[in-house]
């Protein structure tokens, strides 16, 4: 890559938690025309995430879940936008983060239960 003079520094999210963002802004755009291209996004995310860096996504979907109502409604909107195999992905990756010592103590702490049929 050649860049001029210094070149101009970017911020990239990871790709978990733009992928969880993405289904947070599809739902908060619902009547807008870039709804349906915001949940494609968020499920094609979903669905490569979770074949290789699961665990990241599960706890990226649950650290969001667990900011507070207003973002549990926006993920909810989210979630009934995106495929069902995005979803279940997403529950998938859940499961698996449930079976980590880590997981399985912060699923157990949430306030609300997630939306997403898991084990």
């Amino acid at each position: 890559m050649l860049l001029f003079r210094g070149g101009v520094p970017v911020t990239v999210p990871r790709a978990e938690r733009y992928a969880v963002h993405k289904l947070i802004v599809s739902a908060s755009r619902a009547d807008s025309a870039k709804a349906p291209k915001d949940a494609m996004q968020a499920g094609v995310l979903i669905e490569t995430l979770a074949v290789k860096r699961r665990l990241d996504l599960a706890e990226a979907f649950v650290d969001a879940w667990k900011v507070g109502p207003k973002w549990r409604e926006r993920l909810e909107g989210g979630l009934e936008r995106i495929t069902d195999d995005a979803r279940g992905a997403l529950g998938h990756s859940i499961d698996r983060f449930r079976n980590t010592k880590r997981g399985g103590q912060v699923l157990n702490d949430l306030a609300e239960p997630l939306p997403l049929r898991t084990a």
